[in-house]
């Protein structure tokens, strides 16, 4: 059940609490510890995948979100997410139709 939210800098997150144990968790959702919201660092690795500079990014973010990121924290988000983002680009294979010569 419901019982509160956690508040940081950026972001809002639901707490939800055992009726049972009575342990207080948080839904996982791939983006724990993070301060930033993750629509924020998800189209900060978009941006980074599409070959843009960590400046132009950095610029990007600040003029169309209003977060001011460094150098240092795309770079962090980048390297902790690249796995999972190699994982995912090997995972998905392209459907053809028709006849391949």
């Amino acid at each position: 059940m419901k019982a509160g939210k956690r508040y940081n800098k950026y972001t809002t997150k639901q707490i939800y609490k055992c009726n049972e144990c009575k342990r207080r968790f948080i839904e996982r959702d791939g983006f724990e510890y993070m301060t930033h919201p993750k629509e924020i660092i998800v189209k900060t690795l978009h941006l980074y995948a599409e070959g843009l500079s960590l400046s132009k990014i950095r610029d990007f973010i600040w003029q169309h979100e209003g977060y001011y990121l460094y150098d240092g924290v795309i770079l962090h988000w980048v390297r902790k997410y690249a796995r999972l983002l190699e994982n995912f680009k090997k995972n998905k294979k392209p459907k053809i139709k028709g006849n391949v010569c």
